[in-house]
């Protein structure tokens, strides 16, 4: 999931002898767990050593010092990062968790190895034409004194979760709306003190994106897929974590005198994606033709739930398929 960003660059400012830090303050408008954010970034020269990325609380709109539990990313080697302003994933793997509407601040600080003069250094791409982000200021530490940077600033970032892909394939929006009698709150969010926990259900998220990348590979594609195909999987994703957040629940939920009973109607659902993935059914066809500009029809077209008359009978009586809840004839007096 996305939890902030600002996408626009035009130019790039330097952590060098003078400025040794840079930071770029942000607020999320939930509490939700760090995992990853995306830097441009690019070094002239080499200057050797490793970055660092970290999250640390605000002191009157600047950077405190203190970094959140769990705030420090893994560490990025600076001589595989390329000349020109190149997107860097900084892997904040232990996911910090943020407080809604509070300021942090993204700090970028080097090793003690980190040689910068005026040939060797690197930069982070911001925006000084036209800066507008309402969350937070960009600023720089400069002779031991943090301050901000002059003219105003604003990071190119993107703040995640966890993968950019993660949250790609679901949404945690619905799924709060799919399982909000779990959480027992009026907002239906899930937090850090919720069962299942918003940091579990941000994992539920990454298991089932892998799940659906490992299928999706299966049927010959590479993911990321485009939003296109993203449309038509999402539904289900929802419905796949939906089933993991009802089964840390099996007996509090909407339905806690047949306790499974949500959790297998999310599963239902869940498997007719699998199912379909894995031996290249119908939406499987419609994903590869979005993918490689091919098209589909018939029996491989997706609709809104209809088959050809010749294959309803193959399928009632085929036990691998789920069969419907309601029939046809059903309500005949």
């Amino acid at each position: 999931m996305l939890i902030t960003s600002y996408s626009t660059y035009n130019t790039s400012v330097a952590i060098d002898a003078t400025n040794t830090q840079l930071a770029q303050g942000f607020k999320s408008t939930r509490d939700i767990p760090v995992g990853r954010v995306y830097l441009h970034l690019a070094v002239t020269g080499d200057p050797g050593g490793y970055l660092y990325l970290e999250i640390q609380e605000d002191y009157d709109g600047l950077p405190s010092g203190d970094v959140v539990e769990n705030g420090t990313s893994n560490p990025i080697l600076i001589s595989e990062i390329v000349a020109g302003l190149t997107a860097i994933d900084f892997d904040v793997d232990a996911r910090p968790m943020l407080t809604g509407n509070e300021t942090y601040h993204i700090v970028v600080r080097t090793s003690t190895t980190y040689t910068a003069d005026a040939g060797n250094y690197v930069s982070i791409g911001v925006d000084q034409d036209d800066p507008y982000y309402t969350k937070g200021t960009a600023s720089e530490y400069t002779s031991a004194t943090w301050g901000a940077i002059s003219p105003a600033a604003v990071f190119n970032f993107y703040m995640y979760t966890s993968s950019k892909t993660a949250g790609f394939y679901s949404s945690l929006q619905q799924i709060e709306a799919l399982t909000k009698s779990l959480t027992k709150s009026s907002s239906g969010k899930y937090t850090a003190d919720t069962i299942p926990t918003i940091t579990e259900v941000v994992d539920f998220q990454d298991d089932i994106a892998e799940m659906l990348d490992g299928l999706l590979k299966g049927i010959g594609l590479e993911p990321p897929v485009s939003d296109a195909s993203v449309a038509i999987i999402r539904l289900y994703a929802n419905n796949c974590v939906a089933q993991q957040c009802e089964m840390t629940q099996m007996t509090a939920g909407f339905c806690a005198e047949n306790s499974d009973t949500r959790a297998a109607a999310f599963r239902a659902v869940c498997n007719t994606l699998v199912k379909d993935l894995a031996e290249g059914g119908s939406i499987a066809a419609s994903i590869k033709a979005i993918e490689t500009g091919g098209t589909v029809s018939g029996a491989e077209a997706v609709s809104a739930g209809a088959i050809l008359v010749e294959e309803r009978e193959a399928y009632a009586e085929d036990e691998s398929f789920i069969q419907p809840l309601f029939k046809v004839d059903m309500f005949r007096h």
